[in-house]
């Protein structure tokens, strides 16, 4: 499976970006938290009409994405 990182991976793989399997080194990156820090970062220098372009709302990054854009925009 694309993207997928195995149960059954040997324990010196770094799996980037994608959520990890207990016991593998995995390095992943938080969307809605990044999006939150920006939407906060132009909201603190006025703006007030933010929009998010995303390509599709089925993966992972841009539903993490939305989230942090509507937990912002919502409060």
């Amino acid at each position: 499976m694309l993207g997928a990182v195995a149960a059954d991976a040997p324990r010196n793989v770094i799996a980037f970006d994608r959520f990890g399997v207990a016991g593998s080194n995995s390095q992943g990156y938080d969307f809605a938290f990044a999006t939150e820090s920006a939407c906060r970062y132009v909201i603190g220098k006025g703006h007030r009409n933010i929009a998010l372009l995303v390509d599709s709302d089925s993966d992972d990054a841009s539903r993490q994405m939305l989230e942090g854009y509507r937990n912002v925009l919502q409060n």
